[in-house]
């Protein structure tokens, strides 16, 4: 066993152990049960391709692959669920950096080694009047569809499709997540144009703010078994479309529906981090269903999008 393997296996148990919970996207919970879904619902065909492309990442015997399933069916299946929170754990993974001038040489098949964290998610703003905003250029929806176009259905895998099939599913699922998809704009006191980063800056009572409420709402429970429930729910509550909305704008847009609608639909400025905003009594039960929905959306959506680009 070599240090790098004993090094990277350490850091990931830390990570999957729920030590540090805040670095996820939905969280591991939502990322993984979403996943795991969606590959229950690919082709044979499709599923044998992603196999391929994964083990062909540098991290597959270190990371993705080390759960306690033994049955090979199995540990394909997890190691798809846990390709799902790659690009998260790596905010930590000593093997990269945010900053290119501190990078260290790339791995096969990867640009750079770089976290990418502009990757995760598009700050559009609203409410209308603060449309003309700008929008930083490097964000989810961009990225996502440069990737999507790495993944080739025929020919050998290869190391840059290793690369781009975790952050392809990564992406995929980050954008239902609504506080991925949009930041409340406002003025402050000042009158200087202001934003929440996708309610990063938006305090709530009883919790960090209403991103991470969000982000944790499906649940923190993320072993194998209990990410194989919350999977089996989103397949028994929600069902799929029989022709899922590939078009990644959109997915955008009903994100800020449903934040418009939903995800801030409490009175006055929670940016006050001493007197954070107490949310209306029932807010969190429905912010749940409309993730469950959001989430079973994802998974059948990043299931047709791979069975479409992999069959």
């Amino acid at each position: 066993m070599t240090t790098n393997f004993r090094r990277v296996s350490g850091l990931v148990c830390v990570l999957l152990s729920g030590g540090n919970q805040g670095l996820f996207g939905w969280n591991a919970t939502g990322h993984k049960s979403i996943s795991f879904l969606a590959y229950s619902l690919l082709t044979p065909r499709a599923k044998e391709r992603v196999d391929a492309i994964l083990k062909l990442h540098p991290d597959y015997r270190t990371i993705l692959a080390t759960g306690t399933a033994t049955d090979p069916v199995d540990v394909a299946h997890n190691a798809f669920a846990v390709a799902a929170i790659w690009p998260d754990i790596i905010k930590s993974d000593p093997r990269f950096s945010d900053s290119a001038a501190d990078a260290r040489a790339a791995l096969p098949g990867f640009p750079d080694m770089l976290r990418h964290q502009n990757w995760h998610y598009v700050n559009t703003p609203f409410p209308e009047e603060f449309a003309h905003e700008a929008i930083d250029p490097v964000n989810a929806p961009v990225e996502f569809k440069r990737l999507v176009k790495v993944l080739q259905k025929n020919g050998s895998p290869t190391t840059e499709e290793a690369f781009a099939l975790p952050w392809i599913i990564h992406l995929e699922t980050d954008m239902h997540q609504p506080l991925h998809t949009v930041s409340r704009f406002y003025r402050s006191s000042s009158g200087a144009v202001e934003q929440d980063k996708g309610g990063n800056i938006c305090f709530i009572d009883q919790e960090r703010n209403l991103h991470a409420l969000w982000d944790s709402i499906l649940g923190t429970e993320f072993d194998e078994k209990s990410v194989a429930r919350l999977a089996a729910s989103l397949r028994d509550h929600y069902s799929g479309p029989k022709k899922p909305d590939l078009k990644v704008d959109n997915w955008i847009h009903e994100g800020i529906e449903v934040a418009q609608a939903m995800v801030y639909e409490f009175p006055g400025n929670c940016q006050n981090r001493e007197h954070p905003t107490v949310l209306p009594h029932g807010y969190k039960q429905k912010a749940r269903a409309v993730a469950m929905q959001r989430a079973s959306t994802a998974a059948y959506r990043l299931a047709a999008l791979l069975n479409e680009k992999l069959d």
